[in-house]
């Protein structure tokens, strides 16, 4: 419930009061301070501002004072990648998909990573894991991971992936745009359009 309420909200770089909200937070906190719900709360804002180093000190604060809140190692990953920790990023992900291995954000996360540290099998591994449990993909996750298999030269498995998506999503153009520059980069392939 707490992974979906962090995912729904609106993006907090998108709200035209976050001092007003940090300020709130840190009276909050101040008042509660052993409340891990807070510092996740606040943790959250600051990776959404791009404040990495603050964001991972207040989630891993929020895994102190709450272990079950297994969604701050899903934070703490991102916001490592984002800085470009990959090793505290690769460790947080996955203590993330081995408590919550249903959880399709986990898995994305974790190909992302992979794939910064050149493991690229292994990424297009956890993307598909992360295919076959999400609900809601977008266009950009079918594109990222036709491009990772484009790396691993495996153009018909790109292609695959991409009819999945335009089977999933309808006739995205930038899949199907994709999809056409794949098969035009075959050797002896004939294009027809999609």
């Amino acid at each position: 419930a707490v992974l979906g309420a962090l995912f729904a909200a609106p993006s907090a770089s998108a709200h035209p009061f976050l001092e007003e909200r940090l300020v709130l937070l840190d009276r909050d906190i101040a008042a509660d301070p052993a409340n891990g719900r807070l510092r996740l709360s606040r943790g959250s804002l600051y990776l959404d501002e791009s404040h990495f180093p603050e964001a991972v000190a207040d989630l891993r604060r929020a895994l102190e004072l709450d272990p079950a809140l297994a969604v701050a190692e899903l934070l703490i990953a991102q916001a490592e990648l984002a800085a470009g920790e990959l090793e505290a990023a690769f460790a947080a992900a996955t203590r993330f998909v081995e408590r919550e291995p249903q959880q399709a954000k986990g898995w994305r996360t974790l190909a992302r990573i992979l794939s910064a540290r050149g493991e690229l099998a292994r990424s297009a591994a956890a993307f598909d894991q992360f295919f076959a449990l999400a609900t809601d993909p977008r266009p950009d996750d079918y594109l990222e991971r036709a491009r990772l298999r484009r790396r691993l030269d495996q153009p018909a498995m790109a292609l695959t992936g991409l009819d999945d998506g335009i089977e999933r999503l309808g006739p995205i153009r930038a899949l199907q745009l994709e999809a056409l520059e794949i098969e035009r980069s075959r050797p002896g392939v004939a294009t027809t359009p999609r």
